[in-house]
């Protein structure tokens, strides 16, 4: 929980402290792994996409969905204008960016790993994954 623990050193309070805890929630939404997201911004796409459809779906305000969408966005590693644009404008983007990457900077790298086959894991026994690398124990 990141996003959760950004928002509170960062001070955020109300709306937009919850807003910022729901984007880090789902922001990674049935995510497929590094090497299963081909495609410019593919996963980040998917997850927003997802997730707007489950806010809306629960009856809550399409603008809430939309704002979720710019923020996931936002979370993908490139150096695409629109990217740009929205981090340049956006405290609540920066502060989920910062916690999309937390773990990849804060822990070492084999606990990394280990966390990461761990989830594939879960998700192939969930049957959302139906292969696994030999190598590495990742989805192929």
């Amino acid at each position: 929980m990141a996003a959760g623990l950004l928002a509170m050193r960062a001070g955020l309070h109300g709306e937009d402290r919850r807003l910022l805890v729901l984007a880090g929630l789902v922001h990674d939404l049935d995510h497929q792994g590094r090497r299963a997201s081909s495609g410019y911004c593919r996963q980040e796409r998917l997850s927003a996409q997802r997730a707007v459809r489950v806010i809306v779906g629960c009856g809550a305000d399409a603008r809430l969905a939309l704002r979720i969408n710019s923020l996931l966005r936002a979370t993908a590693l490139t150096n695409d204008v629109n990217r740009s644009t929205i981090l340049g404008s956006d405290r609540l983007a920066r502060l989920l960016t910062d916690a999309d990457i937390f773990a990849s900077v804060v822990y070492p790298r084999q606990r990394s790993m280990g966390m990461t086959r761990a989830l594939k894991l879960e998700h192939c026994l969930a049957g959302s994954v139906t292969t696994l690398n030999r190598t590495d124990g990742l989805p192929t």
